[in-house]
């Protein structure tokens, strides 16, 4: 009998890469200590920016611009921070992470009923019993006059708090490699590319030498910026043979009323995995040529 001798390959093979799913999907892992140490570090940071959006809301929102920025910094620092805590945690499941994200977003609201009212009341009132709050939240509307309108800018307010971050919660910012139980590592707009519309139906066929041999968006003219052309987003894993992927945008300039360039980006491919042989030799090109101009572009156009 003859034995076959056995080949050390570096990175995933063909047939591994074949198996896997073409685009990454989360696993639907939640990690029993991620989601222990998500809740006991949630649960005092939730509790803590809800009250400090209480305290800045009691001196602001009787002023309607001033109340709207401090409702927008609110939901701004609740969304955040949940996104922070699952990434944290580990948490690669669509289900747990809205549950979660609406659990603390609550603690975070209840948060800020004690803060403002801790506030209004000139800092005498350290309320935390829900029978208390509700009562002094009583107290409150008929002090100001506020009413039915009080009432619904405090639904509206609850409703941003809680809602924005739990839409938030069920989008993917960037893949899990399960093989080394980590986040990938994410490097965006590594190259700027001539734009191929047939570029999806090429990879998803295993050519990714259509990528690979891209050319380069040429941005040497100001005055004669490609108006579309595709960005690519690169998400390396800690190891190489882990899983890696790739994001291929479909970005358009767009000039507003003051001359200033905006890039607004769709998706061509999203997430799709890549051998690590394929990572290495993909383009890459400098951002100093495309940022320059468009501030020229910006200046000849103002």
């Amino acid at each position: 009998m003859t034995s076959r001798a056995r080949v050390a390959v570096h990175g995933p093979t063909m047939t591994t890469m074949e198996r896997a799913p073409l685009y990454y999907t989360p696993s639907g892992k939640v990690p029993t200590a991620g989601a222990i140490k998500l809740f006991a570090v949630g649960v005092p940071v939730m509790a803590a920016i809800g009250l400090a959006y209480g305290v800045a809301s009691s001196y602001l929102s009787f002023h309607f611009l001033l109340g709207a920025l401090c409702l927008f910094g609110g939901v701004v620092a609740v969304a955040t921070a949940a996104g922070l805590l699952l990434q944290w945690g580990r948490v690669r499941n669509r289900g747990f992470n809205v549950a979660a994200t609406v659990l603390l977003t609550l603690v975070a609201l209840y948060g800020n009923w004690i803060g403002f009212l801790w506030a209004y009341s000139g800092w005498g009132f350290f309320l935390v019993s829900p029978v208390a709050i509700a009562d002094a939240m009583g107290v409150v509307l008929r002090e100001t006059g506020g009413g039915w309108l009080s009432i619904v800018l405090w639904i509206v307010e609850a409703a941003a708090l809680t809602l924005v971050p739990v839409l938030l919660s069920h989008e993917i910012d960037k893949p899990y490699c399960e093989v080394a139980n980590a986040w990938t590592a994410e490097e965006t707009d590594v190259a700027r590319l001539v734009l191929r519309e047939d570029l999806r139906r090429a990879l998803e066929a295993g050519d990714f030498d259509a990528l690979v041999h891209a050319a380069p968006a040429d941005f040497s003219n100001f005055e004669a910026i490609p108006p579309v052309f595709m960005a690519l987003d690169v998400y390396r894993s800690p190891r190489d043979d882990g899983e890696h992927f790739v994001t291929v945008n479909r970005c358009v300039l767009k000039v507003d009323d003051e001359a200033k360039v905006e890039v607004e980006k769709t998706p061509l491919v999203r997430f799709l995995r890549v051998p690590r042989d394929v990572l290495e030799r993909l383009p890459q090109t400098d951002d100093e040529p495309f940022q320059a101009a468009l501030e020229k572009f910006t200046l000849y156009n103002s």
